[in-house]
């Protein structure tokens, strides 16, 4: 699922794949469904979401996603650097 790999910093480390805008557009119902369909909390996710993807805003700092390869446990790397976005917290686990 394009939304895990986008998630997972050693993955896309390792393999390096174009999540390309037409599998994050397959992603948005099932995103919407796991947001319990509230269409305020899934775009707000979503644009993080993009963000993510094209490394950008909050998640443009090389050195930490650098870091995220060297950890072993993601969910807590991912808690103690961006735990002010909590419902992307709760997508990683």
């Amino acid at each position: 699922m394009a939304l895990a790999y986008l998630c997972d910093p050693k993955a896309r480390s390792e393999r390096p794949v174009d999540v390309t805008k037409d599998q994050l557009e397959r992603a948005q119902k099932w995103l919407y469904d796991w947001c319990d369909q509230d269409l305020q909390r899934t775009s707000k996710l979503f644009s993080l979401i993009t963000q993510l993807r094209d490394w950008r805003g909050p998640f443009s700092n090389n050195i930490l996603w650098e870091s995220a390869i060297h950890n072993d446990d993601i969910t807590a790397w991912w808690r103690n650097n961006y735990s002010e976005y909590e419902d992307l917290c709760e997508l990683v686990r």
